[in-house]
């Protein structure tokens, strides 16, 4: 029992000489590298600057954003640097740890990263050095951490796509279009709002006036609701055409959030390509322009125009009779 006890003794002992010597060189090797050069330090560390106290995201084209930063070693010694990030809803990618040769610079980036669920504002993002081996010997417990501060924004952004499933689509004149498409968007703030139709000509170089006989049929409108980043909705809708056409009409149909209110060019939107096609030759054509009728625009449906037609060329012609009539009795009256 007394050897076992005496051998405890005896480890305990050799163990403290142990930390005592390694603390005892540690201060040496510290202690004769101050004394090379006044600037100096005995306790190592790092010099720790960054070039950017701001960054902005460009959402939704850019997700990422950089940060330059450069570690500074003033001391006669290398050390090696342990680098942290504290980024909160960001996700930061950098070096974890860096060696710096006494007396030199090591430059390093950092990327940021925001995505489509990030919280639209400012994020303070903190990048942190510490001094974790001097010369070789750990020194984690004695030094202090350097920290650069900064901002990173993040833009309020709706980035929208929809899918037609087909591209182009041709109809008599008088026939409806059936539209039916898939609608997603992606934003970093949770919304819902209603999706419009938009109709544009194929030279046009934006939407203007709807030509007539062009109208939204649709029995219901679309919505779509964002939540966590993302949002999809599918839509439905119909639109009459001109029952008489002189020519084809050609352009093409898009579906946009209701914020937007005017749509541009086709070759800029991208939306479904629509031909109407010009009923042959030989029906009546009473009316403003080309591309719909008079009794169109009164409500007159096509089933009812021959009869609205006769009727208003019989009425003329009594109106005429009438006049001559008239004209003929006051010639003959003395």
């Amino acid at each position: 029992m007394a050897n076992i006890y005496f051998c405890l003794r005896m480890r305990k002992a050799v163990s403290r000489r142990v930390r005592a010597f390694a603390m005892a060189f540690a201060m040496i090797c510290f202690s004769s590298v101050s004394l090379t050069s006044n600037a100096q330090e005995i306790v190592p560390s790092i010099n720790l600057e960054c070039e950017e106290d701001l960054v902005d995201f460009d959402l939704p084209a850019e997700n990422i954003a950089f940060v330059h930063c450069t570690l500074e070693n003033p001391n006669a010694y290398s050390e090696n640097v342990d680098l942290t990030y504290q980024t909160g809803e960001l996700t930061a990618a950098g070096p974890g740890s860096v060696t710096v040769a006494s007396g030199s610079e090591v430059d390093f980036q950092v990327n940021l990263r925001a995505d489509s669920s990030t919280t639209a504002g400012n994020h303070e993002v903190n990048i942190t050095a510490q001094v974790t081996q001097a010369a070789g010997i750990p020194v984690g417990f004695l030094t202090e951490a350097e920290t650069h501060s900064l901002d990173a924004f993040v833009p309020e952004f709706l980035d929208c796509e929809a899918n037609y499933g087909q591209s182009s689509e041709t109809v008599e004149a008088g026939e409806p279009i059936a539209i039916s498409s898939s609608f997603s968007c992606s934003s970093n703030l949770n919304q819902s709002f209603e999706i419009e139709l938009h109709l544009v000509q194929s030279d046009a170089s934006e939407e203007g006036k709807w030509p007539s006989g062009f109208n939204d049929l649709s029995d219901q409108p679309c919505s779509i609701e964002i939540s966590g980043g993302s949002g999809l909705a599918n839509c439905q809708f119909v639109v009459s055409t001109p029952t008489n056409l002189v020519e084809d009409w050609t352009g093409c149909l898009v579906i946009l959030p209701e914020e937007v209110l005017t749509a541009q060019s086709c070759s800029v939107e991208g939306g479904l390509m629509v031909t109407v096609k010009a009923k042959e030759a030989g029906t009546i054509n009473v009316g403003f322009g080309e591309n719909g009728t008079l009794l169109e625009d009164l409500g007159v449906s096509e089933e009812l125009e021959p009869y609205v037609i006769g009727g208003a060329l019989a009425m003329i012609a009594v109106a005429v009779s009438v006049v001559v009539l008239v004209y003929r009795r006051r010639q003959s009256s003395p």
